[in-house]
């Protein structure tokens, strides 16, 4: 069996948590980076050049996403962010992750919707807010569906390289190109592109016996700018509706945290 585990740090974003995960005979461990100063004992560092010399988090994003193509020559893959810690070896998690499976996804755990995520990057200001109210309108023109489903989390993915799981990866790329950089949103979209024997698992998000997240090293929490025409376009309904949610379910969780607290 043939694997690779997996991280990218394009940009100067923030600095290589270099993690020391024993792995068995026939799994790499890479990063990828255009850092020139990266230096690592226990990782492959891969130095590449950014597919767009301005937009480091969609040249990043393209390295997550396509892994199956890119080490095509590959059984099995691990993508972890970086901010991402372990808590058990890359080929324990794989073999109980892709045991039946061609790409293994845990849902995000606290929010109940896409719709509701859509609404949570746009208050978080995690991207440009116009281009994530297109991607909303036309989700919600010609993929209804989705945005009820449960949004997944994606920072630990394990896939297998197969055609199937190519060809979803490829179509979560082009809404990546078209749509927000914020991979959450369009991922439910395009697992539904390819037949896939898809495993979609429950996990805290925040900290599992999988895995903790995020740790830091070192962060640079640049954020996109609003505009002035923010307050017209959040009059539109599906972005009301998306802000609801969202609003809704903090409300929710902070309920339940208080009823823990009390309790």
């Amino acid at each position: 069996m043939q694997r690779v585990v997996y991280t990218a740090i394009l940009g100067n974003y923030e600095e290589f948590s270099q993690p020391d995960y024993p792995v068995k005979p026939g799994t790499q461990r890479l990063v990828f980076t255009d850092n020139a100063d990266l230096k690592s004992d226990g990782w492959t560092v891969v130095p590449v050049k950014p597919r767009f010399a301005n937009d480091s988090i969609r040249s990043a994003r393209y390295l997550k996403i396509m892994g199956p193509a890119l080490f095509a020559d590959k059984d099995q893959s691990l993508w972890i962010d970086n901010t991402v810690r372990l808590k058990a070896s890359p080929d324990k998690i794989l073999d109980l992750l892709l045991a039946d499976a061609d790409i293994a996804l845990p849902y995000h755990s606290y929010r109940e919707t896409l719709a509701a995520e859509f609404g949570a990057v746009q208050a978080a200001g995690y991207d440009d807010f116009t281009k994530i109210y297109e991607q909303l309108f036309h989700y919600q023109t010609s993929h209804r569906d989705v945005l009820s489903q449960r949004p997944f989390w994606t920072g630990m993915m394990a896939r297998c390289h197969k055609p199937n799981v190519t060809s979803a990866m490829t179509v979560w790329w082009e809404h990546i190109l078209r749509y927000s950089r914020r991979d959450q949103l369009s991922i439910n979209l395009a697992l539904q592109s390819s037949p896939l024997r898809l495993f979609c698992y429950e996990l805290d998000t925040l900290e599992s016996q999988l895995h903790k997240w995020p740790v830091y090293s070192s962060r640079n929490h640049a954020k996109t700018a609003q505009n002035s025409i923010l307050d017209a376009i959040q009059d539109i309904p599906a972005a009301r509706l998306a802000k609801l949610e969202y609003e809704n379910e903090e409300l929710r969780r902070q309920l339940a945290q208080t009823q823990l607290s009390a309790s």
